[in-house]
């Protein structure tokens, strides 16, 4: 039976100094978790560049317990790295500046937790045991994977799948092609060429290492997988153009949902609410920021704030739309933690109050303020200047939103005619997308009402395509 290597390295990286996935992470998870389902549990391992051993590891997916790998703060836990120090539990976040007051309640808390007294914790809608799971990392309490050598466990004929890029970890190349000399296919998933075929939305030396990792890849690839048609071009432009001969399959990407649920909607006081008669009733452990915040109509931008998503261009389109008279403007929203090349939005908001009180920024949101978010707003702006394939849109889509998106690369593959449509490079087209759906809520609801009617994408279905794709290449 062949076995399912997946490489995790640009994962763990990432872990080791995020408290929460970002979008390629999200897809390499849940494309392994699904993949696992569709091959079995027992041939599916994880894989990646072990610092401490100097040696390239796997372990086994079936020593994972139900949905840790899809918990960030489990996944991190496992790997043996550190606790994020900053995390706080929900009902503690209200402290999160005022560290006297923080140490006293988180030591109340802890008190009552080892006490097991839930009458303390049912006041702030959680429980003692909740209380204890949340803290797991930094109580050690899930044992370090124990991995094995990869050459140990990978055979000929074994598949390696490599859904992150990994151009920021160098030393796990030669695992690679040492895997593909004895035999082993190795598939490469590519999300996107941006920092080749959009240079000057990119720092240059991470234009240089992505070529140069790209260009190399050739020395371990037996075929390449696109995230979409727009990835898929690029890429084969650039093999040609190296004159490359490997195969390229697109395995586009899903329009669901985020794993879990809303921190808002679970907890013993909401339990006892009627969500027919009350439905946008609050929990008290939303984090009281994000519910002044979203307690007036907002447009919601998610992803990592930087120049790449056009940040800049969308809070001057909403300076431009807050001057008009007439109209009922919604706040705009950005979520998402800071990335690079995005002084001139910060700028912009420093200069003007945040275009004087029109625009907010919720830094690196947790997977359930996301989805609190998703499921409020009135609709999503992502006017993106390029994306591999935008797992926002999609993500808005499951929730039921529609979008004003950009007319360029992947993202009319993800928003069909279910969105908006801009020119990215013009403030007056994004402006104007997003001013069609605030004045006009009947256009707004026609497009819900067609999302509604949708079958979108699947995780699942991405999975059955990415089986099928490295079982049965094209030409092998």
């Amino acid at each position: 039976m062949q076995q399912y290597f997946f490489d995790i390295t640009g994962t763990a990286w990432h872990l080791k100094r995020a408290s929460h996935f970002s979008g390629i992470q999200r897809t390499v998870v849940m494309l392994i978790e699904k993949t696992a389902g569709l091959v079995g549990p027992g041939n599916v391992h994880l894989c990646f560049f072990d610092n401490t051993r100097q040696r390239y590891c796997a372990f086994a997916y079936s020593s994972l317990a139900q949905n840790e790998l899809t918990d960030a703060d489990a996944l991190r836990t496992i790997l043996g790295f550190s606790p994020i120090r900053d995390r706080l539990q929900p009902s503690l976040r209200r402290y999160r500046d005022r560290q006297l007051k923080l140490f006293f309640h988180k030591t109340v808390a802890a008190a009552n937790a080892l006490a097991g007294n839930d009458r303390y914790f049912k006041r702030h809608n959680t429980t003692a045991k909740e209380w204890q799971n949340y803290h797991r990392t930094e109580a050690r309490s899930r044992s370090v994977v124990i991995p094995s050598s990869f050459e140990a466990v990978a055979r000929r004929g074994d598949h390696l799948i490599l859904l992150d890029g990994t151009f920021t970890v160098s030393r796990v190349t030669d695992a690679f092609r040492s895997a593909r000399e004895k035999g082993i296919h190795v598939h490469t998933m590519i999300h996107d060429l941006i920092p080749i075929t959009a240079p000057k939305i990119v720092p240059a030396l991470n234009q240089l290492r992505f070529h140069d990792w790209l260009y190399n890849s050739e020395t371990w690839t037996t075929e390449y997988l696109a995230n979409s048609e727009a990835t898929c071009r690029d890429l084969r432009y650039f093999l040609e153009a190296y004159q490359i001969d490997r195969p390229v399959t697109v395995i586009r990407l899903a329009q669901a949902r985020l794993p879990g649920v809303a921190r808002a909607e679970t907890g013993p006081l909401f339990a006892k609410v009627n969500r027919k008669a009350y439905p946008e009733i609050v929990a008290t452990s939303l984090d009281e920021r994000l519910q002044a915040i979203t307690s007036y109509p907002y447009v919601l931008c998610v992803g990592t704030i930087e120049s790449r998503k056009n940040v800049w261009r969308l809070a001057t389109a909403w300076d431009r739309l807050s001057r008009m008279e007439g109209i009922s403007l919604p706040k705009l929203v950005f979520a998402g933690r800071p990335g690079y090349m995005k002084h001139d939005l910060y700028a912009l908001l420093a200069a003007t109050g945040r275009i004087r009180g029109w625009v907010d920024i919720i830094e690196t949101p947790s997977d359930a303020e996301l989805i609190y978010l998703y499921r409020n707003c009135l609709f999503l702006a992502m006017p993106s200047l390029y994306e591999g394939w935008g797992l926002p849109v999609g993500e808005a889509l499951s929730y039921g939103k529609t979008a004003v998106v950009s007319n360029t690369s992947s993202l009319p593959e993800v928003g069909g005619d279910l969105v908006e449509y801009c020119d990215p490079t013009s403030i007056d087209s994004i402006a104007e997308a997003c001013l069609r759906l605030v004045m006009d809520p009947a256009h707004r609801e026609s497009l819900e009402a067609r999302i509604a009617m949708t079958r979108l994408r699947s995780w699942d279905d991405v999975a059955a395509d990415l089986v099928k794709a490295i079982t049965c290449p094209e030409g092998r």
